[in-house]
């Protein structure tokens, strides 16, 4: 026999295994920290489009659309994130962690309506203008919300 040692066919798969374990690890911990990166708060950037009037952080919210925007929301599914409301004069905007959702101005049509207890429904165009956005915010004072907003977005009737 000569002096080199012959490997242990059992030792060899399991290193094979840990190498394999230590990859796939390796990999979900990358997309985790990922995710977590993209998934944080986005402000909305309100500079140059007139005086704040009204803002709420930290919204829970469930949406839904009604044709494919962007390739990131779909029609027939819920969507719940956690929004940003800005509302200026003349116009609302609701972010979440992907970006722009709403933006309601007097020309376009919108639904603005308490639909129970902290409950606030939001209803108009997306930015891209490519589907229509349902939107259920929770939050306190809906009806103060709602009222505020309707005074800023919707069309004066008196005309």
């Amino acid at each position: 026999m000569s002096g080199v040692p012959t490997p242990n066919p059992v030792e060899a798969s399991l290193d094979w295994v840990w190498s394999v374990a230590i990859v796939f690890g390796g990999v979900v911990l990358v997309a985790a920290i990922v995710r977590q990166i993209q998934s944080g708060k986005r402000y909305v950037s309100v500079q140059g489009l007139g005086e704040v009037l009204a803002e709420a952080t930290d919204i829970a919210l469930t949406m839904s659309v009604d044709k494919t925007v962007s390739g990131v929301f779909r029609p027939g599914k819920r969507y719940r994130a956690k929004g940003h409301m800005v509302l200026l004069s003349q116009r609302l905007v609701l972010a979440t962690h992907e970006g722009r959702v709403l933006d309601l101005q007097p020309t376009l049509d919108t639904q603005v309506r308490s639909a129970g207890p902290r409950r606030l429904v939001l209803e108009g165009p997306h930015p891209s203008g490519k589907a229509r956005v349902r939107a259920e915010l929770i939050l306190d004072n809906e009806a103060h919300w709602a009222a505020q907003i309707s005074a800023q977005i919707q069309p004066d009737q008196s005309e």
